[in-house]
């Protein structure tokens, strides 16, 4: 009987050592606040352009289909066989949006480019693409992502970009990813798989930085509007 009492003693010490190791570890381990992955949430519809145009009004300047299923060509989706296409000729302009409901949530906008250009000029003043919200009934305009189409910023494949949306939670606006060109060594935007996720917490250091080129862009967005988009004050 001695031995037993003994035996779950030590059993119980054990358990307690081990918890006590993992809380010591769980402190003193360095703390990452990126965002969560894999809480997606169903704001955006068809991001992954699956069902072909389903749920996304599109323009092109020059009579292009934004999106398009081409798995046979070089230009391909990242996922499955839906894609956004965006610039690819001269003088285009090229928008693609859908009103979303945003919830009350801490929230990231993740999507995927990828960057094809022969351009030199990475000014943002020849091409140049980004993300908008435009909340029409309170005529306003907001930039979320910026970024020049240009031979330094062209990608290898498809890259990833972020955008903290926690600050429009709670909110309806319109979704509008845009890309323009100038006269000359136009530039290709592909665009896959645009998700609203739910975060703990945002790292702004992963975002893709906007400046200097969101007043360019905005300024090309109201030269150039597509006939959807309400006008509206930049911010």
């Amino acid at each position: 009987m001695r031995y037993r009492h003994h035996a779950a003693a030590m059993v119980v010490l054990v358990v307690v050592l081990v918890l006590s190791a993992q809380m010591l570890f769980a402190q003193s381990a360095p703390r990452t606040y990126l965002p969560l992955i894999g809480n997606q949430i169903e704001v955006v519809r068809n991001g992954g352009f699956e069902v072909g145009p389903s749920a996304w009004e599109q323009f092109s300047r020059k009579g292009y289909p934004i999106i398009t299923q081409l798995a046979a060509m070089p230009k391909r989706a990242r996922s499955g066989t839906g894609f956004a296409w965006l610039g690819r000729d001269n003088d285009e302009i090229a928008s693609l949006w859908q009103t979303i409901d945003l919830p009350n949530n801490t929230l990231v906008l993740r999507y995927w480019v990828r960057i094809e250009s022969p351009d030199t000029n990475c000014s943002g003043a020849a091409d140049i693409a980004g993300v908008l919200l435009d909340f029409a009934p309170d005529d306003l305009l907001v930039t979320l992502d910026a970024f020049p189409l240009c031979v330094s910023t062209a990608t290898n494949g498809y890259v990833e970009r972020l955008v903290d949306l926690t600050p429009y939670h709670g909110r309806r606006a319109t979704l509008e990813f845009v890309g323009y060109t100038n006269e000359s060594n136009p530039s290709s935007l592909l665009i896959d798989d645009i998700m609203i996720e739910a975060s703990s917490s945002f790292n702004a250091e992963a975002a893709a930085p906007v400046e200097p080129y969101r007043q360019l862009l905005l300024e090309r967005r109201h030269q150039f509007q597509a006939p959807t988009a309400n006008p509206a004050p930049a911010r």
